[in-house]
């Protein structure tokens, strides 16, 4: 690729494309040719992918609200605590998505209706059902914090603000680059790293995986 020098100095998006790369590691190589004007340099740049590591990923999975939708089968435990086939739970959906993906670093945040879910995550998780290595399953029931009104989560982005503090402490002492927020009572399969991969290639600041839903349900979906 042939470049204008004084082009380059006037154009900062050629300047980023010969000099960095967002996201990546690049080298790059100028070489003048035989034919080249005295003003123009031939650019050859190549890149080496930064790769997201489930190591620095740790996910918060939402232990649900009031459960509505789902009455009556809700009435007694939290959404995510429903039985699905057989012996399975509807949190363990999202849980064996991290872990097929790599990430064992693993936060539930509890509200409503919360017996069944906590018993069913120390049977399954933390009464041996699983073999962590430098990974845990930690539950984060509702609390209240000093200074604030007394009440229950105001939403998903209070549940996480008023825990923020944990958050921020496992990031500094176990290396967390990514924090994941799901769903803990949706039907879905996903390789959550590939999202996070996306998000790093991105250098972005946050990453939104959605479906798209028809205006009738919007309402319903929380917004």
């Amino acid at each position: 690729m042939r470049i204008n020098c004084c082009s380059i100095r006037r154009n900062k998006a050629l300047r980023r494309m010969c000099f960095s790369a967002r996201g990546a590691v690049s080298s790059t190589q100028c070489v003048l040719t035989s034919d080249a004007g005295p003003d123009t340099l031939v650019v050859r740049t190549s890149f080496r992918r930064n790769y997201a590591d489930p190591n620095e990923v740790a996910a918060v999975i939402l232990g649900g609200g009031t459960g509505t939708q789902l009455f009556p089968l809700t009435s007694t435990r939290a959404t995510p605590a429903v039985p699905i086939g057989g012996c399975y739970r509807l949190i363990d959906i999202p849980m064996s998505n991290c872990f097929n993906s790599g990430i064992n670093k693993i936060f539930v945040m509890t509200q409503f209706n919360s017996a069944s879910l906590n018993r069913h995550i120390h049977r399954t998780y933390l009464g041996g059902g699983i073999n962590f290595t430098d990974g845990s399953v930690e539950v984060l029931a509702a609390t209240q914090m000093p200074g604030e009104a007394a009440g229950w989560f105001q939403g998903t982005a209070d549940a996480v603000r008023k825990f923020i503090w944990v958050l921020e402490d496992y990031y500094k002492h176990k290396a967390i680059e990514h924090i994941l927020i799901l769903s803990g009572d949706q039907l879905y399969r996903m390789d959550y790293m590939e999202l996070v991969q996306k998000h790093v290639d991105d250098n972005a600041d946050i990453t939104l995986s959605c479906a798209p839903v028809g205006e009738r349900y919007v309402i319903t979906s929380g917004f």
